[in-house]
């Protein structure tokens, strides 16, 4: 028995070495593209001592005094969001929150030639004033480090503002009801003449004005990426040495796949 299993074992290692190298090529000729957006239905969570928590998504809030921020999941209308939502205890400043993911390499591509859409639900500010500096602020948000695309979701048309290095695009959102919108960051960089970036942060922006009380939230399904016609198949995210790393993404896994180069 020994003697058989030292006569196989180079056969065993042989055909391993196949197996890799069958794979390694067939990841090589995936016509697969980069996910732009990394769990985009916001199904990956984690817990700690604090709660709960996104897995992907980075969330930070900046409070006003008095003021305090959540996230969590939930349900509205029988359909599985994300809930952000600010407690407005104080009389001054704003306060944010922001859901955030680094974007570079190839997903940036993606998100810059592919069709994204977000699915959003906006509740009506409880405000004490009309005045546009009481309300609430709901967008999606791009930073490249230069320049900031905002898109804000907002119950009246407004035109495409432009402060600087700040591009500010009004979406209509109708209140309390389910809207789906389309982002086009290539476009609005290409009319802002903006060079397109290296990396950005691609946020959820939800705030709070002066004189909103109580509790304010707003809710995201999800974003939608539709694959363009024209879009080129992705390549690895990086190489470093004689190592390849893929970016490898499914509904309900999230890891990196990591394949050396047979020399």
């Amino acid at each position: 028995m020994s003697l058989l299993r030292r006569a196989t074992a180079p056969v065993s290692i042989i055909l391993l070495i196949i197996v890799a190298a069958l794979t390694f090529a067939s990841l090589q000729t995936s016509s697969v593209p980069s996910p732009p957006i990394l769990d985009p239905n916001f199904e990956l969570w984690a817990e700690n001592s604090a709660g709960s928590h996104p897995l992907v998504w980075q969330f930070e809030h900046v409070e006003a005094v008095d003021d305090s921020a959540s996230l969590k999941q939930t349900q509205v209308d029988g359909t599985k969001a994300i809930e952000l939502a600010i407690f407005r205890g104080g009389k001054t400043g704003w306060t944010y929150t922001y859901l955030s993911q680094v974007i570079d390499g190839p997903r940036l591509t993606a998100l810059f030639t592919q069709e994204i859409e977000v699915s959003v639900m906006r509740e009506a500010c409880i405000c004490s004033s009309s005045a546009l500096s009481a309300g609430t602020l709901f967008g999606v948000e791009v930073n490249d480090g230069t320049h900031v695309l905002t898109y804000v979701f907002s119950e009246y048309h407004a035109e495409t503002q432009v402060f600087l290095a700040h591009r500010i695009v009004s979406l209509q959102t109708p209140s309390s009801e389910w809207v789906q919108q389309r982002l086009d960051f290539a476009a609005q960089y290409e009319n802002a003449q903006w060079k397109t970036p290296d990396r950005v942060t691609l946020s959820i922006v939800f705030g709070v004005g002066l004189n909103a009380t109580g509790w304010q939230r707003a809710y995201v399904h999800g974003f939608t990426v539709t694959r363009s016609e024209n879009y080129v198949n992705s390549m690895p995210i990086a190489t470093n040495g004689g190592t390849q790393i893929f970016s490898v993404y499914s509904r309900n896994d999230l890891q990196s796949l990591r394949c050396r180069e047979l020399e």
